[in-house]
């Protein structure tokens, strides 16, 4: 997939990232499947050990970026005597459930920065914005954040780490053309031949394709699709009438109808129970 492909997704299935902590460490520290985020974590100087449930480990010596791109458990640990220089950050994919940057990538990835092109001088830039007490400072540090992760899922792509989706549907030309056009056009009444012919092959051909690369039917990606779309418009603040119009319902009713039926909720009772992850605690070494 090339770069455009990618950034023609992340206005729809975008992340945020937020740092907590930055600074030398010393300890322990637990991080929980039950934050409902994604965490990274950029190790300067180590040794850095993460340990997992499953009894795996990671071991950071040289500058490395841990990624978990969903929810899981992992324990942060320097040893007694020694102290790692560290930036951790929470990284929100929204609609993780169903964001296909974070569905398509492993557990976690360990990636030594001398791996990858120029990501060190970003990842210093990083660390220059977390010693310094400036105005903005956080946000910098966010925003920086955000491209190390953006990065680190382009790394996965040209790596081969991906695994099936929608992400491998766009390795294809013609159904990455049928994708685009749903992604640009989703309040369109999409028929199965329309799709076919912009993919250029037959209606059976087509869907089959579309079954085994992203692992649902057409008419099953656009409905999600849509809904994707509608919860990010609802974030947003936006009324339900203008969320049901922007996405190709007919009614605020035959929205609400379809949104109960796939999230349990009506997109009101939805909107309300949006909340802010909380940030795990963190001191740094001699505090």
């Amino acid at each position: 997939m090339n770069d455009e492909l990618l950034i023609s997704l992340l206005p729809r299935f975008n992340f945020e990232a937020e740092t907590f902590f930055s600074g030398e460490f010393c300890g322990s520290n637990d991080f929980s499947e039950k934050q409902n985020v994604s965490h990274l974590h950029f190790v300067r100087r180590g040794p850095v050990t993460m340990e997992h449930d499953d009894g795996s480990t990671i071991v950071a010596v040289e500058p490395t970026i841990i990624f978990y791109p969903r929810p899981y458990n992992h324990r942060l640990i320097v040893a007694p005597g020694t102290e790692a220089e560290l930036v951790c950050a929470n990284v929100q994919f929204k609609e993780a459930e169903r964001n296909p940057f974070a569905q398509s990538l492993p557990n976690y990835l360990a990636i030594p920065m001398a791996e990858v092109d120029g990501i060190g001088e970003i990842v210093e830039l990083l660390f220059a914005r977390a010693a310094t007490q400036s105005f903005g400072k956080r946000f910098m540090m966010d925003k920086l954040s955000d491209i190390l992760v953006f990065e680190v899922i382009r790394h996965a792509m040209e790596t081969g780490q991906l695994k099936a989706g929608v992400l491998a549907g766009f390795a294809d030309v013609g159904i990455a053309r049928v994708l685009t056009l749903i992604h640009e056009n989703p309040a369109r009444e999409w028929q199965i031949g329309t799709l076919a012919t912009e993919a250029s092959m037959s209606r059976s051909k087509f869907a089959k394709k579309f079954h085994d690369l992203v692992g649902i039917s057409p008419a099953a990606y656009i409905a999600d699709w849509r809904l994707v779309l509608a919860e990010n418009l609802l974030r947003q603040g936006q009324t339900v009438k203008s969320v049901a119009r922007a996405v190709g319902y007919g009614t605020p009713q035959s929205f609400a109808r379809v949104f109960m039926e796939r999230r349990g909720k009506t997109p009101k009772q939805w909107a309300a129970g949006i909340e802010k992850p909380d940030s795990p605690e963190m001191e740094e070494s001699g505090r």
